[in-house]
C-alpha cells in the first residue's frame, strides 16, 4: 500500500530497534556475540541515515519536478497563444496589402537601389565650385 506524502508519517520503529540491539549488546557476557550486535544497530543506524538522506532528495526531486511541470504548462499556453497571434497578424498583413494594392514592381528590389538613387540626387545637386574647393591644391614651397 502506497503512503500519501502529504501525510505526516508514523514515528519510525528503526531507532527503537537500534536501541534494543545496543542494550542487547551491553548486557550479553558473550564478547563475540556483543560485538556482532553492536555491529548489526551500527549497520541499522547507517541504512536508517541514508534512507532518510534519499527520502529528503526524492522529496526535492518531486518539488522541482512539479515547478518544471507547471513552467511547461505556462509556456506551451503562451506558445499557443503567440500562435494564435502570429497567425492573426499574418492574416491581417495579407489584408493590408490587398487593400492596399501594393506591388512588386512599386517597391525598389534592394536597398542598395534605393542607396544608389539617393547618391545620383545627391551629386547632381552640388554646385560646381563646392567641388573645386574640395579639391587638394599644391602650394609653392
Amino acid at each position: 500500500m502506497m503512503r500519501n506524502p502529504k501525510t505526516p508519517e508514523k514515528a519510525s520503529p528503526v531507532p527503537r530497534m537500534i536501541q534494543m540491539l545496543d542494550i542487547c549488546a551491553a548486557s550479553q557476557d558473550d564478547d563475540e556475540a556483543a560485538l556482532l550486535l553492536g555491529m548489526a544497530a551500527k549497520a541499522l543506524a547507517q541504512l536508517q541515515s541514508h534512507a532518510d538522506r534519499v527520502t529528503a532528495e526524492a522529496m526535492d526531486r518531486q518539488g522541482r519536478y512539479e515547478q518544471m511541470e507547471q513552467s511547461y504548462d505556462e509556456l506551451a499556453e503562451t506558445n499557443f497563444d503567440l500562435e494564435e497571434e502570429n497567425a492573426r497578424l499574418v492574416l491581417e498583413c495579407q489584408q493590408l496589402e490587398a487593400d492596399e494594392g501594393v506591388h512588386e514592381d512599386d517597391v525598389p528590389e534592394t536597398i542598395v537601389d534605393v542607396a544608389d538613387e539617393k547618391e545620383q540626387r545627391e551629386c547632381t545637386l552640388m554646385p560646381g565650385t563646392v567641388l573645386l574647393d574640395a579639391s587638394p591644391r599644391h602650394e609653392p614651397v
